[in-house]
């Protein structure tokens, strides 16, 4: 059912929400980011099938920066991690025990850019694994430095779109990560007309399930 969500102004802030889907006892937790002018619900469809709904735990962070309708930005990068934080800290709330499995960050597009940001540049969630679509990793000098001083173990899964600048990028990024002793994985994919590409759910649950056998 489609969340009702009061009309903002694109200057002015909205309540930061999480909502959450799946298995509460769930192997894995994911914390999902929206990219620009989508709601966390919306978002939620398309990431989400049955398979994945049953296996694991999601929680959805919605940014707190309105664009004047129904969706929601990521524009202000400093107030898009306050946002994540607070998202981090609901879902410890919800589930205390969060600590104890794997916590997997995810996102598309300017959603994807911020899930890393937090992960890797200012580390404001214990994970060390991530799945993003599409993101636009600008700035590699940035994202060398912080791969260059990131102090936890790390894996992750990007999906691109062939052909596209983003795509270039995060093959620059995922040779940076190389040279620093991490292993990351570049998917090369064709845009599809929606949603996401026809794999992608597979892949999700292949990230997910790394993540828990490394656990162990």
């Amino acid at each position: 059912m489609r969340q009702n969500h009061t009309l903002h102004r694109k200057n002015e802030r909205a309540k930061a929400q999480l909502f959450t889907y799946g298995a509460t006892e769930g192997e894995a937790t994911f914390l999902s980011l929206h990219p620009d002018h989508y709601s966390s619900p919306d978002f939620a469809k398309s990431w989400l099938n049955e398979h994945l709904r049953q296996r694991y735990f999601f929680g959805f962070g919605q940014s707190s920066q309105t664009d004047g309708g129904h969706g929601y930005h990521w524009t202000d990068a400093k107030q898009a991690l306050t946002d994540v934080s607070t998202h981090f800290h609901s879902l410890k709330l919800l589930q205390p025990e969060i600590i104890e499995r794997p916590i997997i960050m995810g996102g598309a597009e300017s959603g994807g850019d911020i899930a890393l940001r937090a992960l890797i540049g200012h580390q404001l969630v214990p994970s060390s694994t991530f799945l993003v679509v599409q993101p636009s990793l600008m700035h590699l000098d940035l994202w060398d430095k912080w791969l260059n001083e990131l102090s936890q173990p790390l894996q992750g899964t990007i999906v691109a779109y062939e052909h596209s600048q983003a795509a270039k990028r995060a093959d620059s990024f995922v040779n940076m990560a190389a040279y620093y002793g991490i292993d990351l994985t570049l998917y090369l994919r064709q845009q599809p007309c929606t949603g996401w590409s026809e794999d992608f759910h597979a892949l999700l649950n292949e990230r997910a399930q790394q993540a828990v056998n490394s656990q162990h």
